[in-house]
């Protein structure tokens, strides 16, 4: 990035700010967790968005965001819950070590900070699970201090802004010097909430609507014509597929077990049915196959089931059988009545698991 973008020329960054703030004006999304955008936001709920908008769409986000506001309406509710109580309420969102970071930064503001979260940024950076942008949007939407968070659609409209060619991810840090030129505006709440309404409806991804865009005499990307282009990205690498055996066990009353994932790693302290190892290697995964299944007889049924995490595909078969002497290999099993499945914290893959099953 040559030195004046780098810094942003100071008559563009103060035409850009006044038109930005103009346009939030009169088209700022009503969300739940904004307040008037003339005033700034409840911590509480700007934190707990802007844990759940990681990784996740606004429309999504919406109704997760109802069912916990409700359950727990203060961060001293939140702070009081139960770990499994937050996992069984965040299922179907994914990334559950947001989840339990979202639990252990509650109790660590309630019990450590006396409840208020802090508006400083060396502060926000050592609470559980809040990275650079999660502070950056606490600071600036909650506390109207003079930070600019970086998200995708940040990203993407200061790199068509700026007519930046550095591919992603490495541009990143270019936007993030970029926007402290920003920093220093009367509305930096308003300023970065609606840079983020901004990429969201006007400066899609795909097909952005230049021909309304207030910005468009300010855009290299657009006098150029790589609107369609900016951001560049690396080649992702391709994703290794694991397989794997999973095992639908049900006893003589026709309860289903399930058992604890471990507490660190993948899917941690998720519910799931018993399993073999996940692995590339089929020799592994043959192995850990017969380990199980040799406490009773399955049937393979026909449907593989599917899914993706963020670093591999995997392809489970599914195998059930009915038991009546089934000796669990680890203490944190249970049985569980098919019509109390959705009382537990499963994950998306054991959901599809049950379900080609017939038990959901």
């Amino acid at each position: 990035m040559d030195p004046a973008k780098k810094q942003g020329c100071p008559q563009k960054v103060q035409e850009i700010t006044h038109r930005l703030l103009n346009w939030y004006d009169k088209n700022a999304r009503t969300l739940p967790w904004r307040y008037d955008h003339h005033e700034a936001g409840n911590p509480y709920h700007t934190w707990l968005s802007e844990v759940m908008l990681q990784q996740t769409t606004v429309i999504t986000v919406i109704d997760y965001f109802h069912r916990f506001i409700a359950k727990w309406p203060t961060l001293k509710d939140l702070a009081s819950a139960s770990e499994e109580g937050v996992l069984t309420n965040w299922q179907g969102l994914g990334y559950y070590s947001r989840a339990r970071n979202l639990l252990k930064c509650a109790r660590y503001v309630q019990n450590e900070l006396g409840g208020s979260f802090p508006k400083d940024l060396p502060i926000l950076l050592k609470l559980p699970g809040v990275g650079p942008y999660t502070a950056a949007a606490i600071s600036s939407i909650a506390f109207q201090q003079k930070h600019v968070p970086v998200d995708g659609n940040i990203i993407r409209v200061m790199s068509r802004l700026y007519g930046l060619k550095t591919p992603l991810p490495d541009l990143k840090g270019d936007i993030e010097n970029l926007v402290k030129s920003y920093s220093n505006n009367s509305k930096p709440g308003n300023f970065a909430q609606g840079l983020m309404d901004f990429g969201a409806t006007l400066c899609r991804p795909k097909k952005p609507s230049c021909d309304s865009c207030p910005l468009q005499n300010q855009c290299i990307a657009y006098a150029e014509n790589t609107q369609h282009l900016i951001p560049f990205r690396k080649p992702k690498p391709q994703k290794p597929t694991r397989f794997g055996r999973a095992f639908l066990i049900y006893d003589k009353n026709g309860l289903l077990l399930l058992q604890k994932r471990p507490e660190k790693g993948l899917l941690a302290n998720m519910m799931e049915v018993p399993s073999t190892l996940w692995s590339t290697d089929s020799d592994e995964v043959e192995r850990s196959f017969f380990d199980i299944s040799a406490d009773g007889k399955f049937t393979r049924l026909d449907q593989t089931v599917k899914h993706t995490f963020t670093h591999f595909h995997l392809e489970l078969d599914v195998y059930h059988g009915g038991v009546n002497d089934f000796k669990p290999r680890c203490a944190t099993t249970k049985w569980v009545a098919p019509n109390a499945l959705n009382t537990h914290p499963l994950p998306t893959l054991m959901k599809k698991v049950i379900r080609a099953g017939g038990f959901s």
